[in-house]
């Protein structure tokens, strides 16, 4: 077996590949493509961690017997840079950490192919990864640092029988990277209680919170690779909601896969840091406000809940057939109830039921969104669907004025929202409605219509 590192161009005739023979070496071998010729390395490859850029790779490999570390490999002169070397050379228990023992390593873990690999942060390249300690425990850590107590910071130890589950990266309803990952630990797989870890690199702070039993992820396995929908971070990037599926998209029904937990970073804008376990039971959806000052989950696929940032304050807006709650705008949460676009005022004590539109179909798409942001009171989106031929109106609706409603099209089968050009400074972006008619019966207007609604279209 092959895995090609960098692939023959015009400009550059070489193919550059690490090979696995059939007991399981790894060589490296670079030249043009008839004429590769075996590098020789001051390190034995055993696993390759990530490629971060076209130049360089990052490995596990072998210094020496047990001695194992954390290399770059330039992909150009093939020099070989100790990023995380075998020997320890400066560590310390991270804040937050529980353990006090002395750390003291000469080798980093290489994990066996069913474990969850070393993640990198970027863009400073800090890694999560684990040691074999000098009395043989195993601790994760994370490093290199370049401030601080230390070059290399331990989090928590893993016991020798314990499960590791890592999720990946977590994302911001922006989509930008942050600084939080979580691990679930349980320490003996014999008994229901386990562990929540959550690291923020930024920060350099650990949050450790007991859990009374695993939390759901909808049934993916302890692997790298796990669905970002199982974890969710607030827009200011120091709190996670981790456990059930989130809204990532407006079509997604959802399924009740159990237990939620609320972790909040001792940095976070809320009045009780920690982690806080809510909808004990069948959470379909969790997310965040845009401001990310209230949280709120649905149970049961039926019954709403909001709460403030940190958990506290729960209370139930509503229960029904209830599909995709999102907060739109400020504190109105938006969701299909029964099949119709509806939004209730999450901080209104009567949770009073606005009406959007009817027997809606298709996504809807919120004036200045994304998946999880919206600005503005206007969006788009199909109603009075047709169940005799599958068809229905396309409008342009304002959340907070039901006369203001402009229909695009009737006879409807399906249709996609673009941006149709950048957003302007304070204004709303121009969008093209691509939609499909088809007419009971066939007509001239059978066909792919497009319309553009720009601030003219909204009186702005």
């Amino acid at each position: 077996m092959a895995q090609v590192w960098v692939c023959p161009t015009e400009t550059n005739p070489v193919l550059t590949v690490l090979r696995s023979d059939s007991s399981g070496t790894l060589t490296l071998w670079s030249g043009p493509p008839d004429q590769v010729a075996l590098v020789p390395l001051p390190v034995t490859i055993v696993r390759t961690i990530v490629f971060y850029s076209t130049t360089s790779v990052m490995v596990y490999a072998l210094a020496g017997p047990d001695a194992a570390g954390i290399y770059a490999i330039d992909l150009q002169s093939f020099a070989v840079t100790a990023v995380i070397p075998p020997t320890l050379d400066t560590g310390a228990w991270a804040s937050g950490a529980t353990g006090t023992g002395p750390l003291t390593s000469t080798t980093v873990r290489i994990p066996a192919a069913t474990e969850p690999n070393a993640l990198m942060f970027l863009p400073n390249r800090h890694f999560v990864y684990e040691r074999t300690m000098s009395d043989g425990s195993a601790i994760v850590f994370a490093g290199p640092t370049t401030s601080g107590p230390a070059t290399e910071l331990a989090l928590f130890e893993v016991a020798p029988s314990g499960t590791l589950l890592t999720w990946p990266w977590l994302y911001t309803s922006t989509n930008a990277n942050v600084s939080l990952l979580a691990f679930e630990y349980q320490p003996d797989p014999t008994q229901p209680a386990a562990s929540l870890f959550v690291w923020d690199d930024a920060a350099a702070q650990l949050l450790a919170c007991p859990l009374p039993e695993l939390i759901a992820t909808t049934g993916l396995p302890s692997l790298p690779g796990l669905s970002s929908a199982d974890g969710l971070a607030s827009p200011d990037g120091t709190q996670l909601v981790l456990g059930a599926p989130l809204p990532t998209s407006r079509d997604d029904q959802g399924l009740a896969v159990g237990t939620a937990v609320l972790a909040s970073m001792p940095s976070a804008p809320v009045a009780s840091p920690g982690c806080k376990i809510f909808g004990a039971d069948h959470v379909n959806f969790a997310g965040f406000s845009l401001t990310g000052d209230s949280v709120f989950w649905l149970t049961d696929e039926t019954t709403l809940w909001t709460a403030s940032g940190d958990g506290s304050d729960a209370r139930q807006i509503g229960s029904g057939a209830i599909v995709e709650p999102h907060f739109a705008v400020g504190t109105e949460l938006e969701m299909f109830l029964a099949g119709d676009l509806v939004w209730v005022d999450a901080t209104d004590p009567s949770n009073t039921v606005h009406d959007v539109a009817v027997h809606t179909f298709g996504e809807v798409y919120d004036f200045g969104a994304t998946v999880r942001k919206a600005e503005g009171p206007w969006l788009i989106t199909g109603y009075d669907l047709s169940g005799q031929d599958g068809t229905g109106t396309l409008a342009l609706f304002n959340r907070n004025d039901p006369t203001a409603t402009q229909r695009i099209s009737p006879e409807v089968a399906s249709f996609k929202v673009g941006k149709a050009g950048p957003t302007p400074d304070g204004g709303v972006p121009t969008l093209d409605v691509v939609y499909l008619v088809r007419g009971r019966n066939p007509s001239p207007q059978d066909g792919i219509w497009v319309a553009t609604i720009d601030e003219a279209t909204l009186g702005n």
